[in-house]
């Protein structure tokens, strides 16, 4: 999540550097972010500087410019997150064991669950940059998405005489999160004002094993998408707005350290 830290103070000092007028911004503040920079094994992205000032000198800073500017770099950077996903040990999450109940009788017992392509998140559609003047709060609305969540589990299913044992593989498709972050250019403090969970996705299950009958399967699958499907999207919340709440803590403890001491290198080594 270093990443994602450095890229919303990326945009806030370049959108504060390009645009006086737009952002009035202690320009003390953002030096001193700039600096603190020097030196680290991060670099501040001075080609996004750079291309917002052209956009800016051209006039297009309210046009789809700007939001062209940083989808771009929202892209790269994502390709980061993804790799921190896998190194986290988060792809693939462990699933917990269950036993659930089948109707109108039998038990299925679902075991060695696994959750995979967590690290396949990315952009859906293009960031807003957003700036109220009267109140000094940049706001930058992020719609991400993740293509294909694929969950498997061992399963073993008694159902009257019957003892049916396999493996359940299981897909959701298309889950989509809206998140805004801002910034209060007063207070020097950012936030996560919202994690919204749009779409929840398509949920989709394939059964294997011998002596598997129409009627159990229908059953069986009916019961584990109503199982399965919310665990899946608690773990998605978990681990991506865990994520995000995480890095607001730090890019506000980079900003308190930059502000009231010299120990802002140490927050990012």
């Amino acid at each position: 999540m270093k990443m994602m830290l450095l890229l919303f103070l990326s945009l806030l000092f370049a959108l504060a550097l390009a645009n006086q007028e737009v952002v009035q911004v202690d320009q003390e503040v953002i030096i001193s972010a700039l600096k603190q920079f020097e030196g680290t094994k991060f670099v501040l992205p001075k080609d996004l500087v750079e291309k917002l000032n052209s956009k800016v000198e051209n006039n297009d800073f309210r046009a789809n410019g700007i939001t062209a500017v940083v989808d771009d770099y929202v892209d790269k950077v994502l390709v980061y997150i993804r790799s921190a996903i896998l190194r986290s040990g988060l792809d693939p999450a462990k699933l917990d064991d269950a036993t659930l109940n089948l109707i109108p009788t039998g038990t299925i017992d679902l075991t060695s669950g696994w959750l995979q392509d967590m690290s396949t998140i990315a952009r859906d559609g293009s960031t807003t940059v957003g700036y109220d003047s009267s109140t000094k709060i940049m706001s930058v609305y992020l719609p991400i998405k993740l293509n294909a969540l694929l969950a498997t589990y061992k399963y073993h299913t008694k159902v009257l005489l019957l003892s049916i044992k396999g493996d359940v593989n299981g897909k959701i498709e298309d889950l989509r999160i809206n998140v805004k972050l801002s910034f209060d250019y007063t207070t020097y403090q950012a936030s996560l004002d919202l994690f919204d969970i749009t779409d929840s996705g398509r949920i989709s299950l394939k059964f294997t094993g011998n002596d598997l009958v129409d009627w159990i399967t229908n059953t069986m699958t009916s019961v584990v998408s109503l199982f399965l499907h919310p665990i899946i999207i608690r773990i998605v919340q978990s681990i991506v707005k865990g994520g995000l709440e995480s890095t607001v803590d730090e890019i506000n403890e980079l900003l308190n350290s930059i502000l009231h001491s010299s120990t802002a290198v140490e927050v990012l080594l």
